[in-house]
């Protein structure tokens, strides 16, 4: 700003206060005069009713003193405004700098695309240290997914078994950690209650030290952060869609910007569940399922509005569409089976459609697995494609052992759901055996119990019929 500006802003200050002082005069007379007015004038009106018409242009000159009045406070409103940006330049400058800062959290959260900052300074539950940059190959390396939450948050409670069912699910391809700010007291007394098998490393950061860094100020729980190899952030974003990334991310179909409109579109669709927007919410699942037909929170949703409405026939028409956009998702294959079988269709149209997914996805041990599991202990005896499931099952155990993944809680999975096959087609001694290298497996594991009652109960079986 110049000298001439300066002068010629301290010439229009000086004009605007004295139009301010003669305002603030007008102001007082105008608020002094408009109620004796309207007062006066009503008084005629109702004591004096031959001079109606008197009172009436009394109160209606009371009323437009009144207007008056008002337009005078506004107007001093914006010339006390004006004069004070114009005498306080040092204040609003000061003001600018300080909102910057106090909005320094949007440029202090940690984004995507920027470096991970390591750990320090977590105390982990387990008593291990844990070092984000290993000295290992970073190529070999696993991903590193990081929970920041808090025990007394709802939407974190409800995080903890999806943590634990990635964690399980991606072994041999993530590390999964969750850090809260709060003391071992309260997080031990949480972890206590939960019935979740805690399969994932639990940090504690009481100072909120590494938390702030991450998350910036006034950031609500729980957030996720999955870090890629190269240490770098790949993704910011809530618990709720971390399932639905990290399958895009195994499967090469990672596309963050699209992934980022589908989160938005989830947080719509669960704000208008929460308020029975119902209508908006189907537009909201026909949003989602344009940009991904396979969406599993989203179908979820829709077949949760379907039954609620009685009319569960009336997804396998909408879940078939879905199949013809995206042939390649296996999901849609597997809640059609779901429908199929809760609508009682006969043992010949649920073989035929489990053709059709053996066939689809015999290069993908997962599907091909959760086939036989699904015909396993889903599907009741006298409707389960069991020649099916055989086939699919030995298939899916020999591709899995052939990958070589070092992944005992998995391959337990698979073999458990083989010793059910071979059971229930009469192979009785194969299925001890097999359930008793499960059992072995799952040593130590929450599931221990449950492996143990199927052994028990296959060799019972063995031994009668020897009978």
């Amino acid at each position: 700003m110049t000298d001439n500006d300066a002068i010629d802003d301290d010439a229009a200050c000086d004009v605007i206060k004295k139009r301010i002082e003669s305002m603030t005069k007008r102001k007082k007379i105008y608020f002094f005069m408009a109620w004796p007015l309207i007062i006066i004038g009503f008084c005629i009106v109702f004591l004096i009713p031959s001079y109606k018409s008197f009172g009436i242009g009394f109160i209606v000159a009371g009323a437009a003193v009144r207007i008056l009045y008002y337009l005078a406070i506004s107007e001093l409103k914006s010339l006390k405004k004006y004069v004070q940006m114009i005498d306080n330049r040092t204040i609003v400058l000061f003001l600018s700098i300080g909102c910057l800062f106090f909005n320094s959290s949007l440029f202090g959260q940690l984004k995507r695309g920027n470096n991970a900052l390591e750990f320090s300074g977590v105390e982990w539950l387990d008593g291990n240290s844990f070092k984000l940059r290993k000295k290992s190959n970073p190529e070999t390396a696993p991903l590193t997914v990081v929970e920041f939450w808090a025990t007394w948050d709802k939407a974190s409670q409800l995080s903890i078994p999806l943590l634990s069912k990635m964690q399980k699910h991606y072994a041999d391809k993530v590390v999964l950690l969750a850090i809260t700010q709060e003391n071992r007291k309260k997080v031990q007394q949480f972890l206590d209650k939960s019935t979740t098998n805690i399969n994932f490393r639990i940090g504690l950061d009481p100072k909120g030290i590494i938390t702030k860094k991450y998350l910036g100020d006034g950031a609500g729980f729980p957030v996720v952060f999955i870090i890629d190899k190269n240490f770098d952030i790949l993704w910011r974003g809530g618990a709720l869609d971390l399932e639905m990334v990290l399958e895009k991310i195994f499967n090469n179909t990672f596309d963050p910007y699209l992934l980022a409109k589908i989160s938005a579109l989830h947080k719509k669709l669960q704000e208008e569940m929460q308020l029975e927007r119902i209508t908006a919410a189907i537009e909201t699942i026909n949003e989602i399922m344009t940009l991904d037909p396979g969406d599993k929170l989203s179908m979820r949703v829709r077949l949760f509005l379907f039954e609620r409405k009685g009319q569960i026939a009336d997804a396998v028409p909408f879940i078939d569409s879905l199949i013809k956009k995206s042939p390649k998702t296996s999901s849609l294959y597997f809640v059609k089976l779901d429908i199929m079988n809760r609508l009682g269709k006969s043992p010949d149209e649920i073989k035929a459609f489990s053709k059709i997914i053996f066939e689809q996805f015999n290069d993908s041990y997962d599907v091909l697995e959760h086939l036989a599991w699904i015909a396993a202990f889903r599907i009741p005896l006298g409707t389960a494609p069991l020649g099916v499931a055989l086939d699919s099952i030995e298939i899916a155990v020999a591709k899995f052992i052939e990958s070589r993944t070092i992944d005992s809680a998995k391959l337990a999975d698979y073999l458990e759901t083989q010793a059910r096959i071979y059971y229930l087609i009469g192979k009785i001694a194969k299925a001890v055996k097999i359930q008793e290298r499960v059992v072995q497996l799952r040593k130590g594991a929450l599931e221990e119990n449950k492996s143990e009652l199927f052994y028990n109960y296959y060799k019972k079986a063995l031994e009668l019929s020897n009978r």
